[in-house]
């Protein structure tokens, strides 16, 4: 596998789901902090950019922490319907508390 095909796998594990190149161009530019050029050059697999170990390096790290970031989301997210689950009304400010957690962590992106 080329890096830049790995580069580009890569880079979608960071962007995560979404519905357009652009979408993710833009998303991966702000996670990565490169330009939006750069990251849609990579999406698009052009052959006239080369990718350096650094920056294979950078997203293999950013994908563990995508990945840690999406394990956190789920437990809250099973937390939450736990709480509902038992008894609404009694976990109403923890379940309120959560989602702004929730919140907090997909804002920061």
């Amino acid at each position: 596998m080329s890096a830049l095909v790995l580069a580009r796998y890569l880079l979608l594990d960071v962007v995560g789901p979404v519905l357009s190149k652009k979408e993710a161009a833009t998303i991966a530019a702000r996670r990565m902090g490169w330009t939006f050029n750069r990251c849609k050059d990579i999406l698009k697999l052009e052959p006239r950019i080369r990718i350096s170990g650094d920056e294979l390096l950078a997203l293999q790290q950013k994908t563990k922490e995508a990945k840690n970031d999406a394990d956190y989301s789920a437990r809250i997210e099973r937390l939450e319907a736990y709480m509902l689950a038992t008894d609404e009304e009694f976990h109403s400010a923890d379940i309120d508390r959560l989602r702004a957690l929730a919140r907090r962590n997909r804002d920061q992106d």
